[in-house]
């Protein structure tokens, strides 16, 4: 059955609150200290359109999702004239140098946009290293630095909870002072619907930013929210996620990914095409010459059975088209050998 209605009014069920009690409870210390979104790219768009203030500063890595950049559109930042100031992917030092541009625009508040898992080029951000980047930018600069990270590729396919929860866990406590919000997606590794906002900071007296979000996030005010039977399914997954059958699963990616980069990295293509490097997860990429190549190659590559997209500007940059691969833990090695023979045999 249906919601019935927006959360504030009649769209609030028991199954809501205790899926938000259980996402919280995975990543915060007590319960409270998140808020379900009918997606992440709701959940984003409410974060950057309802957390950046007029005067305040905005910095994103230039790999950013959309959702992200959009609902930046939304804010009262905007409205006092600022621009999202980008930096290059990855990049430590750009991220310093942006921060300190804003400071010297006279920025007090940087808001800082980054992603645990990037969905393009497949490559993890070094959360500490770029949280102490921020953190040491921000005091060099006389601003004050919070980061909103989205997690929705990194989300249960790392560990069962997702990689800023592995980065704290492993005791890097030094940063969640730095920590604005986390944003999860239960449409990747979940497979169900919806998203959520995860206050990092929260204790046991409840979450300002969900009081915040609450009150202010237009697309959580103004939907239909998410039916029950999700809540409940998103639920059970995530506590599937967590359990040791969830772990094997992992392991079984782990080692597909393995296998994937050993065959693939030795694979005879044409000039120019390669396996991006820095992928360490389950999105991939073979890197091509221009889009017209990418095109062909994905249409003669989905031709031999292997469900493969290429990707072209402007979702990435003019001369990074790319053929994009996401690898299962369902996937067989056979598979995975015949990918290769397959795109070996484009070339000849």
């Amino acid at each position: 059955y249906g919601s019935t209605g927006s959360r504030l009014l009649s769209g609030t069920t028991p199954s809501h609150t205790r899926l938000e009690s259980l996402i919280s409870s995975l990543h915060t210390s007590s319960p409270g200290n998140a808020l379900l979104f009918n997606s992440g790219y709701a959940a984003n768009l409410s974060v950057f359109g309802c957390l950046p203030l007029r005067g305040d500063g905005v910095v994103m890595d230039e790999e950013c999702h959309n959702s992200m950049f959009t609902g930046y559109k939304l804010s009262r930042a905007r409205d006092g004239g600022g621009e999202v100031r980008t930096f290059k992917h990855n990049c430590r030092e750009g991220l310093g140098e942006a921060i300190r541009r804003e400071g010297g625009l006279g920025k007090k508040n940087v808001i800082v946009g980054i992603e645990s898992y990037y969905s393009m080029s497949g490559e993890r951000a070094d959360l500490s290293g770029m949280i102490e980047e921020g953190a040491k930018a921000g005091g060099e600069a006389g601003v004050e630095v919070g980061f909103v990270v989205d997690e929705a590729h990194g989300t249960g396919t790392f560990t069962g909870t997702s990689p800023v929860e592995e980065v704290l866990a492993e005791g890097g406590g030094g940063i969640k002072e730095y920590l604005l919000a986390g944003v999860q997606t239960f449409g990747k590794s979940v497979g169900c619907h919806g998203g959520a906002v995860v206050d990092y900071n929260g204790g046991p007296g409840g979450s300002e930013l969900v009081s915040y979000l609450v009150n202010y996030a237009r697309p959580l005010v103004y939907s239909t929210s998410l039916p029950p039977g999700e809540c409940e399914r998103v639920s059970r997954c995530l506590d599937y996620l967590n359990s040791p059958g969830g772990e094997e699963r992992r392991e079984r990616l782990r080692d597909n990914v393995e296998h994937f980069r050993e065959v693939m990295g030795g694979a005879r293509m044409g000039e120019g095409a390669r396996v991006k490097e820095g992928a360490s997860g389950p999105i991939q990429a073979i890197m091509t010459e221009g889009a017209e190549m990418s095109v062909r190659m994905a249409e003669w590559i989905r031709g031999g059975g292997y469900d493969v997209m290429a990707i072209r500007n402007p979702t990435v940059k003019e001369g990074e088209e790319r053929i994009r691969v996401i690898i299962h833990e369902f996937n067989t090695r056979e598979e995975i050998d015949g990918l290769r023979r397959r795109v070996e045999a484009f070339w000849e």
